[in-house]
């Protein structure tokens, strides 16, 4: 039998859970609360808000994609958690999904899944996932790291890949690497032609920094200057659209901002991945602009990665924003 998403939640929620976090299609809810023993389940929003397994299995699907992209708890939690899921929250479906995207991620059987067979690989205790041209990194106790796949072209980009080798351990990483150049040699020698310089900055933040980079991206444009801000420039897009918008954006602005209330904020899947990207640019002489990193306050310049500790950093406080300004001219 061919293994599926579905078999593997079904081992799971058979195994860790004392009481199944779905209902079988046709099976009633009536007789589902009579086997659940949990009082939670009792309830308005305990047994009646059980969904079906697959609409179960297709949740946990979702939420473990966004594992595999190193997206954090709370993104997932911003992203996900609303309508059925939202009402189940005190149900404790919601939490179940969760708990088992979780254990998912780090099942080496999911590269078995046709979805993930050739993008996906657990070498020496690393995750190693590729899509849309980044390379997403995950270890068990040792987090993530998001990196451009061009990062991996010969020459190998040394200081992306020491970090690498320094947080993960260099017999794993060496083993991504090789795996990377012969799985996706061809995605990583394509590089497109360095487009015009439309935009002045690109700004990169989570969006749990949205406020704060508005009001970055608002002073520059008052102060004549064209920034990128997906909130503003990609309203209207859907998902794949959004993500090929992202890449030529950055593809055409000369200076890049980072804008950052904490490190889980600076390394979120894919704010990681466009300033990696970026500093990738720079260093390979493919651009001459500015990369400025900033950051709250309370965040203190040694404590972010060591990639943007080589770049401008700057604390907010009063006059910041002029101070931002002289990097963009």
């Amino acid at each position: 039998m061919n293994l599926t998403l579905k078999t593997l939640v079904l081992e799971y929620t058979s195994k860790d859970f004392s009481n199944r976090p779905w209902r079988f299609d046709g099976e009633s809810l009536l007789s589902m609360k009579v086997i659940r023993t949990d009082s939670e389940m009792q309830g308005q929003i305990g047994v009646d808000l059980a969904p079906p397994l697959d609409a179960f299995t297709n949740f946990v699907g979702q939420l473990m994609h966004e594992r595999l992209i190193n997206a954090n708890r709370g993104e997932i939690d911003d992203k996900y958690n609303r309508g059925l899921w939202a009402d189940a929250w005190d149900g404790l479906f919601y939490d179940a999904a969760i708990e088992t995207s979780s254990l998912l991620a780090e099942d080496e059987r999911i590269t078995l899944l046709p979805e993930y067979a050739n993008a996906l690989r657990f070498l020496e205790g690393l995750r190693v996932y590729v899509e849309s041209g980044k390379v997403f990194f995950h270890a068990s106790g040792k987090g993530g790291m998001t990196l451009p796949i061009a990062t991996f072209q010969p020459p190998l980009e040394e200081v992306a890949v020491n970090e690498l080798r320094y947080i993960f351990g260099t017999v794993g990483v060496d083993k991504a690497i090789a795996w990377l150049q012969e799985k996706w040699g061809g995605q990583i020698s394509s590089r497109e032609a360095a487009g015009s310089n439309r935009y002045d900055a690109f700004i990169s933040h989570s969006s749990r920094d949205a406020g704060l980079a508005r009001s970055i991206y608002d002073f520059l444009t008052a102060n004549g200057k064209c920034a990128f801000l997906s909130e503003v420039s990609l309203q209207a897009l859907g998902n794949a659209q959004y993500m090929k918008a992202i890449d030529i954006a950055l593809e055409q602005s000369k200076h890049l901002m980072l804008v950052g209330s904490s490190i889980e904020n600076i390394q979120s899947g894919w704010v990681e991945a466009e300033w990696r990207l970026f500093i990738n640019e720079m260093r390979s002489g493919r651009k001459d602009g500015n990369f400025v990193t900033v950051v709250s306050p309370t965040l203190q310049p040694s404590s972010l990665p060591m990639a943007l500790r080589y770049y401008e950093v700057v604390s907010i406080s009063e006059g910041y924003l002029e101070h931002v300004l002289k990097y963009i001219n």
